[in-house]
């Protein structure tokens, strides 16, 4: 989304896969069924998703909410808008 690839600043990542939505910010695994976060994980902590850290950082997982939305929103909007085409010139 318009981000250098030789920026140091750490970026999440976004899949989807199976009908939940997941988004990996740092070392935390977020995943969504459609819109609602039902789980957080710590992937350097627990690499087998055994602990849920649902709710326990709610300043995080509230920025990563309006991320994952604008995410969701700009990706509908691209294939609504069919633009999802590099223009070349």
């Amino acid at each position: 989304f318009g981000q250098s690839f030789l920026n140091k600043q750490n970026n999440n990542c976004y899949n989807y896969q199976s009908g939940t939505n997941f988004v990996i910010c740092d070392t935390l695994l977020f995943c969504y069924n459609g819109t609602n976060l039902y789980s957080v994980s710590n992937l350097k902590r627990d690499s087998l998703l055994s602990i849920n850290y649902f709710q326990k950082y709610p300043v995080i997982e509230q920025k990563i909410n309006a991320q994952f939305k604008g995410f969701i929103q700009t990706y509908n909007h691209t294939l609504i808008s069919n633009t999802g085409v590099v223009k070349l010139k």
